[in-house]
C-alpha cells in the first residue's frame, strides 16, 4: 500500500513539474519577444540559439524523408532554420524534463527510474506536437468554412466577364484576412512568376491541406480547354460543400451524446448517487444504533 501511494505521489510531482516547466517556458518566450534587440543580441542568447539549431539539425537528420516534407507544413514554417530551432527547443525541453524526473526518482526511490524519465521526456516532446496538430485542424476548419464563399465570389466574377486570373484575385481579396487568403495570394504570385496553374494549385493543396482545391484546379483546366461554363460548376461546388459542412455538423451533434456518456457514467452519476444515498445511510445508521 505504501508503494502504491509512493508511485501516486511521484506521478503527481512529475506531472506538476512538467506542466510548470512548459508554462514557464511559454511565459519566458512571451517575455523574450517583448525585450529590446540590445538585450537579445547578447552572447549567451547567441549561444542558446546555436544550441537549439545544432540539436535541431541532429534531430532533422534522423527523421524519415516523409516527415521532413510534412514537418514544415505541420509547423506552418517555410524556412528550415526556424524548423531546426523549434526541433532543438523541443528536444532540449524533453531532456530537461527527463533529467528532473531522474533526480526526483533518485530522491523518492532507492534508484533512478529510467523508464519514468523516458516516458516523461516523450510526453514533453509530444505535447507541443499535439498542440500544433490541434491548431492546424482549427485552421483547416476555418478554411473549409470560407471556401464556399470564395467559390461564390469566383463564380460571380466569371459571370461578370473577368478572366480566370482576375477572378481568382478578386475572390482572394474578398476573403477575410486569414490562412486561406494568404495561401491564395501566394499561389497567384507563383502563377505571375511563371509557374503553371497546375503546379501552383498542387503546392496550394500541400500548403493548405484542402483537397477541394485540386477539384477546383481540374474544373478550371476543363473550362479553359473545353470552353465549358465555369460559373455553373462553381456554384454547384459551393452548394455541395455547404451541404457537406451541414452534414458534418449534424454528425458531430449526433456523436455528442455518445461522447458525454463516459463522463456522465464515471463522474456525474456516482456523485449524484452519493449525495442522495448519504442522508439515507446516515438515517439508517442512527435508527439502528
Amino acid at each position: 500500500m505504501q508503494g502504491l501511494w509512493g508511485y501516486i505521489s511521484f506521478a503527481v510531482v512529475a506531472i506538476t513539474t512538467m506542466t510548470s516547466l512548459l508554462g514557464i517556458g511559454s511565459w519566458l518566450r512571451t517575455r523574450w519577444r517583448k525585450l529590446p534587440e540590445q538585450v537579445q543580441d547578447r552572447e549567451w542568447h547567441q549561444w542558446l540559439v546555436w544550441l537549439h539549431s545544432a540539436l535541431g539539425r541532429r534531430l532533422w537528420v534522423l527523421l524519415p524523408w516523409r516527415w521532413r516534407h510534412r514537418l514544415p507544413l505541420w509547423l506552418g514554417i517555410e524556412q528550415h532554420a526556424e524548423v531546426y530551432m523549434v526541433l532543438g527547443r523541443l528536444l532540449l525541453q524533453a531532456l530537461a524534463v527527463a533529467f528532473i524526473v531522474l533526480i526526483l526518482s533518485a530522491v523518492y526511490g532507492e534508484e533512478m527510474n529510467l523508464n519514468m524519465a523516458a516516458v516523461a521526456g516523450g510526453v514533453t516532446l509530444l505535447l507541443p506536437w499535439w498542440k500544433r496538430y490541434q491548431e492546424r485542424q482549427s485552421r483547416l476548419h476555418a478554411q473549409r468554412c470560407q471556401y464556399p464563399f470564395f467559390l461564390d465570389v469566383l463564380a460571380l466574377s466569371v459571370e461578370s466577364g473577368a478572366g480566370v486570373m482576375l477572378a481568382l484575385q478578386t475572390a482572394a481579396e474578398s476573403l477575410p484576412s486569414g490562412d486561406l487568403q494568404r495561401l491564395l495570394q501566394q499561389a497567384l504570385f507563383r502563377m505571375r512568376s511563371g509557374m503553371s496553374r497546375e503546379q501552383s494549385f498542387e503546392r496550394l493543396v500541400l500548403d493548405s491541406g484542402l483537397v477541394e482545391m485540386s477539384v477546383l484546379s481540374a474544373n478550371l483546366d476543363n473550362a479553359v480547354k473545353m470552353g465549358l461554363s465555369l460559373s455553373t460548376v462553381l456554384r454547384a461546388q459551393a452548394d455541395q460543400y455547404r451541404q457537406e459542412r451541414f452534414l458534418r455538423a449534424e454528425k458531430q451533434a449526433l456523436e455528442a451524446p455518445v461522447k458525454m456518456l463516459f463522463p456522465v457514467v464515471s463522474c456525474i452519476l456516482p456523485c449524484t448517487f452519493l449525495v442522495i444515498a448519504f442522508p439515507l445511510v446516515m438515517q439508517m445508521m442512527q435508527s439502528l444504533f
